[in-house]
């Protein structure tokens, strides 16, 4: 027997709670003999902007690369999206928990995709500002990513005070001088590579340290070369983690790249 939380019964039957997040929960739902992820957040007047942003983002997303909104549900309480079940694990858990050997055709595959989703959210003006591999799925038998969590996106660059996103993959433009823009979606998704590589974070993962790294330490990734790992590979991540967010590659030069022209 499922769990009834409010108004959501009369059209899902809530199956059990997936995983609590900041202001509220991912349940698992059915109806029809259908799985569903419902994303559920209390309601409050400091969230319903972003909240509401989120919603309106995901609406107008239409890539395979990316998470579809399929209903929605409010009341008085809540706020909820609903999105298809997908036996899929985060790229995080796919390829650093589960000790996954360290292909690099599937890697390429994998990011490959989600240089097109990328692509796909810049044709849009959109920015997703939280590309870490926590908010990357992949599914463990054909490598289909889709790329989820929408909470910090927004419309259009801006210039903030307010820095939003996961610390250790924020861009050195967004923590110094709060630029928000594409290429800080390009330094997430590097960064996300990085990890999958070396298993550790590129600069550190606290701001503090963060900071001092990218001021004074200039990585050289060629150096890591080994026999696991192509040139071109390392060549793209250099060029993805570049300091300058004015020098750093372009989504559009990422998917002309020789490494990813040759998947």
């Amino acid at each position: 027997m499922g769990i009834c939380f409010g108004k959501i019964e009369k059209k899902y039957e809530i199956i059990r709670t997936i995983q609590t997040i900041k202001n509220g929960e991912i349940l698992l739902a059915e109806k029809a003999n259908k799985y569903f992820v419902m994303k559920r957040k209390t309601r409050n007047r400091k969230q319903f902007h972003r909240l509401t942003t989120e919603r309106e983002i995901l609406k107008i997303l239409n890539c395979k690369y990316i998470i579809k909104i399929v209903d929605t549900l409010d009341d008085e309480k809540y706020f909820i999206n609903v999105f298809p079940y997908t036996k899929s694990i985060d790229m995080y858990a796919y390829f650093i928990e589960n000790n996954n050997i360290k292909n690099e055709s599937i890697i390429k595959k994998s990011f490959y995709q989600l240089f097109l989703a990328l692509q796909y959210l810049k044709n849009n003006d959109i920015i997703h500002r939280d590309i870490k591999l926590e908010n990357i799925l992949i599914n463990e038998k054909n490598h289909h990513v889709c790329l989820i969590d929408f909470d910090l996106a927004i419309i259009g660059c801006s210039k903030t005070n307010k820095l939003t996103g996961t610390e250790a993959y924020l861009s050195p433009e967004l923590l110094n001088n709060g630029i928000t823009n594409f290429s800080n979606d390009i330094w997430g998704a590097g960064v996300s590579l990085f990890i999958i590589l070396f298993e550790n974070f590129p600069f550190g993962n606290d701001r503090e340290e963060i900071m001092r790294n990218q001021k004074t330490y200039k990585m050289n990734f060629l150096e890591c070369i080994n026999e696991n790992m192509s040139y071109e590979l390392l060549n793209l991540l250099n060029c993805m983690l570049t300091i300058d967010y004015k020098q750093r590659v372009k989504i559009e030069e990422i998917l002309r790249n020789y490494w990813i022209q040759s998947i």
